[in-house]
């Protein structure tokens, strides 16, 4: 399928219904599906679908490896400083979100999906090497969500990072200078309702932000679930599932689930002593 196919199926879409819809669906995912696996040259021009009514500026680099569907009105994506080959695969669908990366170093893929309205995802200068994949807000049977939020700070570097953060007025704040490596999941929301059995009441929304410190290292394949805090220089272990908020810094917190095993600490980047 070429991009004019693809084009006139999202339209297709947007106007059918039933079996139609479903089945123009399928050609759209087919063609999603194909973009985010094909290669793509160095320096190819950005593909940006659904332009009118949005605003997009991507500023100039070695990489242009980026693709854009847009699905609504007054929804604004600035991309600065790309400096690898990586691919920026991005799609909207709501009105009024917001997407801005300041400095953006892509070494694998990068997936944004923003849904609902009046969302923001915003990052400071973040190095990504295999992959960063971000779900904020949701879209249920055309029932929007708002005013989700994810930002990143200074210094981020990552291996593979998840992101989900389904609820309106949900947010995952990430601080300045923390090291993820592979595997990471940061999950502000179930994904699924929870019922008290008797007045049919949802009773796992998320009750406040998931919040990461400055200077926090998550090992590998951490997981922080809804409303969960860490602490400034913190070190959470390896495989450890985190279902509280801690407030104490400068500790280890591990396990499942995740406790304080260690306090009076700190950690580093980088240090040759470490070695020898």
């Amino acid at each position: 399928m070429n991009k004019l196919s693809y084009w006139r199926y999202c339209l297709f879409y947007k106007f059918s219904c039933g079996k139609r819809k479903a089945h123009y669906q399928e050609k759209i995912d087919k063609y999603r599906l194909q973009m985010l696996t094909a290669p793509l040259a160095v320096k190819e021009k950005p593909v940006v679908i659904g332009r009118e009514g949005n605003s997009i500026n991507i500023s100039e680099g070695e990489s242009q490896n980026i693709f854009i569907l847009i699905k609504g009105q007054g929804n604004r994506v600035y991309i600065n400083k790309i400096p690898c080959p990586g691919k920026v695969h991005i799609e909207i669908d709501g009105d009024n979100n917001n997407i801005y990366f300041k400095s953006l170093f892509v070494n694998g893929s990068v997936v944004i999906k923003c849904f609902g309205n009046n969302g923001a995802i915003k990052t400071e200068k973040i190095n990504i090497n295999e992959g960063l994949h971000i779900i904020n807000g949701a879209n249920f049977n055309n029932i929007f969500s708002h005013n989700a939020t994810i930002k990143i700070g200074k210094n981020l570097s990552a291996e593979y990072l998840t992101l989900w953060n389904h609820h309106s007025n949900g947010k995952i704040i990430i601080g300045d200078n923390c090291m993820f490596a592979h595997g990471v999941l940061l999950q502000n929301s179930d994904t699924h309702p929870i019922y008290n059995l008797e007045t049919k009441e949802i009773i796992n929304k998320p009750k406040s932000a998931v919040m990461i410190g400055n200077h926090v290292w998550l090992t590998l394949s951490t997981v922080i679930l809804k409303g969960c805090h860490i602490p400034d220089d913190c070190i959470v272990g390896r495989n450890s599932i985190v279902t509280k908020s801690f407030d104490e810094p400068h500790c280890v917190i591990a396990g499942n689930p995740a406790r304080i095993v260690k306090r009076n600490i700190t950690w580093g980047h980088e240090d040759s002593n470490f070695f020898v």
